[in-house]
């Protein structure tokens, strides 16, 4: 709440001043998008300096740290693996319609898709929100023989919510349940490696290889 409501206010303040055009014209998701992006990365990155200078945590624990190679080439691998699976799941499911981006380019989708929104959420969910979960609960559930912390299952949770918001780009309910569903299942990966690498770097390249091969 604290990243996205000042960002969709600070996003429709500079849309409605003119700033990109006609209010009517910048309603398009090619000027929506990066706003949003690049507000509420702005805002995360913002409150992450703040919790480090005035709190015991430190820019290292919300995962600004280099991972061993070990680590990114395991996200890139399993981003992979996760994108071809759903990918197939939507080809067989009656899921109906898919979300109207609008009028974007390709080289829009690459940029805010493939590239900035992975950079954007991780920092939200798997450097703000992860790292505060974890460092208030720090307990895990044992899934088989891995142990998970629960920060891990909470930020996926509210990482698939958030797709909800697809629905106002014309997807069906049924293509915008396979969203959440898609979201939640990478998001708990993207907090394993996160946990596990203690860098946002195997998360974002698991979101940005999985965001790349299922869209």
């Amino acid at each position: 709440m604290v990243v996205y409501v000042p960002t969709f206010v600070l996003a429709a303040f500079a849309i409605k001043s003119g700033a990109f055009g006609s209010p009517a014209a910048s309603r398009g998701e090619p000027v929506v998008v990066p706003l949003i992006i690049c507000i509420s990365a702005a805002i995360a990155l913002t409150l992450i300096a703040a919790l480090a200078q005035y709190s015991t945590l430190n820019p290292v624990e919300f995962g600004f740290k280099a991972p061993a190679v070990r680590s990114v080439t395991l996200a890139l691998m399993l981003g992979l693996l996760f994108a071809a699976g759903l990918r197939g799941l939507s080809l067989i499911l009656p899921i109906g319609n898919s979300p109207d981006l609008g009028d974007m380019h390709r080289w829009q989708i690459i940029a805010y898709f493939w590239l900035g929104a992975p950079i954007q959420e991780e920092i939200i969910f798997r450097g703000l929100l992860q790292t505060i979960f974890q460092a208030r609960d720090p307990r895990s559930a044992l899934i088989g023989s891995v142990a998970l912390p629960f920060s891990v299952f909470a930020c996926a949770a509210i990482f698939a919510a958030v797709h909800v918001a697809t629905v106002r780009l014309g997807a069906s309910p049924a293509h915008v349940a396979f969203i959440v569903f898609g979201a939640f299942v990478p998001g708990v990966l993207a907090g394993y490696l996160r946990w596990k690498s203690s860098s946002l770097l195997p998360a974002i390249a698991v979101h940005a290889v999985f965001n790349m091969f299922a869209s």
